[in-house]
């Protein structure tokens, strides 16, 4: 690397990010495949036909359920509240201080 030269940014949590985009396809893929079983004309799995009974049978003023609701809608306003504040961008050591609209630091747009 030539003197004077910056090192491109890496975020130090790529690795943990990566495996959690690992474990969310790998559920994603498997509810998909039970989904595409189901309809075509196979047996729900194991889990899939427990976790829909059970939520058939539980009544609605059930702890678990009031518990799961209030979590859902506590967590949707965390992301609502993280969705319209702003960031902490102008902060970020990566940041540009002027807008560079696609140019380099000397001005000029890479090839």
């Amino acid at each position: 690397m030539p003197a004077g030269s910056v090192r491109r940014f890496w975020a130090v949590r790529r690795i943990p990010a990566a495996l959690l985009a690992a474990v969310v396809l790998g559920g994603t893929g498997l509810l998909l495949y039970d989904v595409a079983a189901v309809r075509a004309d196979r047996s729900a799995m194991a889990w899939r036909r427990e976790l829909a009974d059970g939520l058939a049978t539980r009544p609605l003023d059930s702890t678990a359920v009031v518990v799961g609701a209030v979590a859902a809608v506590l967590l949707g306003v965390w992301l609502l509240v993280l969705a319209v504040t702003p960031g902490c961008a102008p902060s970020s050591r990566c940041a540009a201080s002027t807008p560079t609209y696609g140019r380099d630091s000397t001005g000029r747009r890479p090839p």
